[in-house]
């Protein structure tokens, strides 16, 4: 016997546009909106609401929200659950989301639940917060982490394998048993995190993490560093710093910027800001000075323009 096809992830997006998932969706929209400051109420009032829903008998027991885009609750459970390719996850307060599947979704805000054993396979998490949570056993392979922040997390036995988890903060979260194998960990925050020989960190590159004693302008100290090589890492690891790292991510963004969003002016500009990438690449540091002056030397007008694409692009970053 033929196994029958599973639905595709545009399939799964678009049933709730149409009937009968429009009007599941507003049954639970209608469900969830007086849940933001706690209510008693089960999430086996919001399965139940899904009867009926295309492609649900594909998801043991029907805990089904692929696709969604208005998720999000307090105090509720949703282990098992599976919000795969939801384009917004939204944020989630004091919930069971252990199991839960968040595979190629996006735009979470937050997570900070009991996660053990979810999965976040080629998620979109950027800048999302998961801090002071149970996360152990989790994927999060492939998944773009970018500036997350796991402060107060315990990671055991996860993976992160080809992971983007620039800028992640790990700051006093567990990291036993993680695998990390060519993640790009650049920027990373490791204050007082637990690492150690299981720990697997071949291939991956910390370039500029943050790692050392902590003190603020004062001199007052505030948070002890880590010993990155305490962890498993071979020739394949990349340590250090490098200086023109940030820069040259924050030009190579503006480049982006100006050539989608400023029509002829911005490809102008846009050839002015790949000009100072190809001086850092060619002079380092050196190139800072260069710059300087190029930008000294605009006219008023394209001033204007250079200030405002770099200040998009500084909130595109964050």
């Amino acid at each position: 016997m033929l196994r029958q096809k599973m639905a595709t992830k545009r399939e799964l997006r678009e049933r709730w546009n149409v009937e009968p998932g429009r009007t599941i969706r507003e049954r639970i929209l209608d469900f969830e909106r007086p849940l933001r400051a706690g209510h008693g109420r089960s999430s086996e009032e919001i399965f139940k609401l899904l009867e009926g829903l295309p492609y649900r008998d594909e998801v043991p027991y029907g805990r089904d929200l692929r696709g969604a885009d208005f998720l999000g609750s307090r105090e509720m459970d949703f282990s098992d659950t599976d919000f795969s390719y939801s384009t917004r996850v939204g944020s989630f307060y004091d919930c069971n989301l252990e199991r839960a599947r968040f595979d190629e979704s996006g735009e979470a805000i937050s997570l900070g639940n009991v996660l053990n054993g979810a999965s976040f396979r080629k998620a979109k998490l950027r800048s999302c917060f998961m801090r002071e949570s149970q996360a152990r056993n989790c994927c999060f392979d492939d998944a773009n982490v970018y500036h997350m922040d796991f402060k107060g997390t315990d990671l055991s036995g996860s993976s992160f394998r080809n992971a983007n988890c620039k800028g992640v903060s790990f700051s006093r979260s567990i990291l036993l048993n993680c695998d990390f194998r060519g993640a790009n960990l650049e920027e990373a925050v490791f204050a007082e995190t637990v690492i150690d020989k299981t720990t697997d960190f071949r291939g991956a590159s910390l370039i500029n993490a943050c790692h050392d004693d902590d003190y603020d302008n004062a001199g007052n100290f505030l948070s002890h560093g880590v010993d990155l090589r305490l962890a498993n890492y071979d020739a394949t690891t990349k340590f250090g710093t490098d200086p023109l790292a940030f820069p040259l991510e924050y030009h190579r963004r503006a480049v982006e910027i100006a050539t989608r969003d400023y029509g002829a002016e911005g490809m102008k500009m846009a050839a002015f800001f790949q000009r100072s990438i190809d001086h850092m690449l060619a002079r380092g540091e050196r190139s800072i000075d260069w710059e300087n002056e190029q930008i000294a030397n605009l006219n008023p007008q394209d001033r204007a323009l250079y200030e405002e694409i770099m200040d998009e692009t500084f909130r595109s970053l964050r």
